[in-house]
């Protein structure tokens, strides 16, 4: 929030929403904002919310809390009361009928309220990881998952390509800089309670990528969010057709000298980057640990492969919803 709108933060939170305003700590009160605490009949913190102030300030694009109420009731009784308050109170995020929606939880939001198909089930921060051999459509499918979903995409090329303008690729700068820049994101990201999605490309039988692996979801997974793998395969002919693409030339610098990044995809043919039930990886071990769903996109559009990954991600509701793990191929 904006700084010095403590009193309109108490007002929704305390006055609109029956929430208890908390003491901050005292090495955090110089800092503005407020917290506030929502008990559950026995008397336990069911919710907390804390408000800090950002300056400049800018309002979230997507990230908002959400409090579960018990009815459609209920909560047409707090927009009412909100209304009286003087708070706008919008409806036009709700996502079925009054009908489907008269036993399950609500949410209200600052701005709104929202009926969830998931019934039952808790809403839980999302990592979702697509990775795959180089030109198999990481990037543009993971951009037409995020444009239909929470999800902030986070490709691996957004670190590579300016670290390329001062290091150059593989130098001990610019691995050591690479993956700093990675965990950090994702340590904030995870501390946001953003719903991420990264790519990259893995040695399935490298060790050292397992572990960097490992690393690099431990914010979301030790935050008891839902990470799952996405694993794209297409065969070489059709990732050389791609890497040469308006898009990803667009979009990866280092990728527009195409003879050199033709014989880099090659070269890369080296490394195990498809899973197989014939051959025991250590990417095995993380993996067995998640929801995995390997999508062959050699003849699907990055929309087909998002909506299909959109639908087989843990809380669909899709009744077509494949089993996981599993693999979504062209049969």
């Amino acid at each position: 929030m904006p700084a010095g709108a403590e009193d309109a933060a108490r007002r929704f939170y305390a006055d609109g929403l029956g929430m208890t305003e908390v003491e901050k700590p005292d090495d955090l009160r110089a800092r503005g904002g407020a917290w506030f605490r929502a008990y559950d009949d026995a008397g336990g913190v069911a919710a907390e919310v804390h408000v800090g102030v950002e300056e400049p300030f800018a309002p979230a694009r997507k990230a908002h809390p959400a409090l579960v109420l018990e009815s459609l009731a209920a909560l047409d009784r707090l927009a009412d009361h909100l209304a009286a308050l003087g708070f706008a109170v919008d409806t036009g995020q709700r996502e079925t009928s009054r009908d489907t929606c008269a036993s399950t939880p609500r949410t209200a939001t600052a701005t709104g309220w929202r009926c969830w198909h998931h019934v039952g089930e808790d809403v839980r921060m999302r990592l979702l990881v697509i990775f795959g051999p180089p030109a198999v459509g990481k990037m543009t499918v993971g951009r037409a998952v995020a444009d239909r979903s929470e999800f902030r995409l986070f490709h691996n090329h957004a670190t590579i390509e300016p670290l390329l303008e001062v290091f150059d690729y593989g130098t001990p700068p610019f691995t050591t800089l690479m993956r700093e820049w990675r965990r950090r994101v994702v340590e904030e990201a995870a501390a946001f309670g953003t719903d991420l999605l990264f790519t990259f490309v893995w040695g399935l039988e490298l060790e050292s990528d397992a572990v960097a692996m490992e690393e690099l979801i431990a914010p979301y997974a030790e935050a008891g969010a839902e990470v799952a793998f996405v694993e794209l395969v297409a065969d070489l002919d059709t990732r050389l057709a791609r890497n040469r693409t308006e898009h990803r030339l667009a979009e990866k610098r280092s990728k527009r000298d195409v003879a050199w990044s033709d014989d880099n995809v090659r070269e890369l043919e080296r490394h195990v980057m498809s899973t197989s039930a014939d051959r025991p990886l250590p990417a095995d071990r993380l993996l067995s640990r998640h929801p995995h769903l390997v999508v062959d996109n050699t003849d699907r559009t990055a929309d087909e492969a998002a909506e299909w990954i959109l639908a087989w991600l843990p809380g669909s509701t899709n009744p077509a919803e494949p089993s996981r793990p599993t693999r979504v191929t062209n049969q």
